[in-house]
């Protein structure tokens, strides 16, 4: 099969969506297209696509739509996300989410065209005839899925439940203001909000997905801040140099009692408690150490 009428269906099934729900139901995939499909290349391409499709275009609206009659399939294609980790990233042999990566890939090269590691354009030419089928056969299920929009009865309710779940995928930047407000509130300073962001993205979007419209923005704050937490374990809001400027101690064991009375206070109370603690000394102790 070659990509032309993957590409044409996929087109179609966009047109559907967006007159059912709107043009944020599926995007537009930007990537370069496979040109042939007897080679490297190709396959490396369409792997990608796939991908694309089925975890950043369509993932919202293809997740809602096999769950449905007369689709009802399961997980869509799930070696395709195995096989774009090995066709795009350097996996190491000591970490064994790696190689499971590279055991489900060598055994559906294996399937596909009776070799673990295709070399020539026969085995290319299997392999891109599989992934293609595969992928063409979603599409055709999606397609003929997208009629039940228009049933008089329930055609309304699932258009609404849809959008609902595409309102709930954030896009990754709206995260970032709860996690600098987490930060801020911490007392915490000098981190990459985007890094941080970055790892724990799906897990947020999990949380957002799963409340209600009311309290997206309490279980949200709650969760960043576990992560946050988390992260950080114990760690004070100061360093004990920034700490030894701002309360002079006379001696080590001083400090070191001060510091432990700080860290066992609740680590959204600890910022709070230093202030306190530095202004009733300044004001009580008169200048003197402690």
């Amino acid at each position: 099969m070659s990509f032309a009428p993957i590409s044409s269906d996929f087109l179609v099934l966009r047109k559907r969506l967006l007159l059912a729900i709107g043009a944020n139901a599926m995007t537009d995939i930007t990537i370069a297209q496979p040109t042939g499909d007897d080679e490297e290349l190709s396959f490396i391409r369409l792997v990608a696509w796939a991908y694309v499709l089925l975890h950043e275009s369509g993932k919202i609206s293809l997740n809602f739509l096999r769950r449905l009659p007369p689709w009802q399939g399961g997980e869509l294609l799930p070696y395709v996300r195995a096989l774009r980790t090995w066709t795009s990233h350097n996996l190491s042999f000591d970490r064994e989410v790696d190689v499971q990566t590279m055991r489900i890939s060598v055994q559906w090269f294996a399937a596909a065209c009776g070799v673990g590691t295709p070399t020539n354009a026969v085995h290319w030419k299997k392999c891109f005839e599989k992934l293609s089928t595969d992928l063409h056969s979603v599409i055709k299920s999606a397609i003929l899925t997208c009629d039940l929009f228009d049933d008089p009865v329930d055609g309304n309710n699932l258009k609404k439940e849809l959008q609902e779940k595409l309102d709930r995928n954030w896009d990754a930047h709206k995260f970032d203001r709860y996690a600098e407000a987490v930060f801020e509130r911490l007392g915490y300073s000098g981190f990459d909000v985007v890094a941080f962001r970055n790892r724990h993205l799906n897990n947020w979007r999990q949380i957002v997905s799963a409340s209600t419209p009311d309290q997206i923005d309490r279980n949200l704050t709650i969760r960043i801040e576990s992560d946050i937490l988390r992260s950080l374990m114990d760690a004070l809001p100061v360093s004990i140099e920034e700490f030894d400027k701002l309360i002079v101690c006379e001696n080590s064991d001083s400090l070191l009692i001060i510091l432990l009375i700080l860290i066992r206070q609740p680590a959204a109370e600890r910022r709070n408690v230093l202030f306190q603690l530095e202004e009733a000394l300044r004001i009580e102790a008169d200048g003197q150490p402690l």
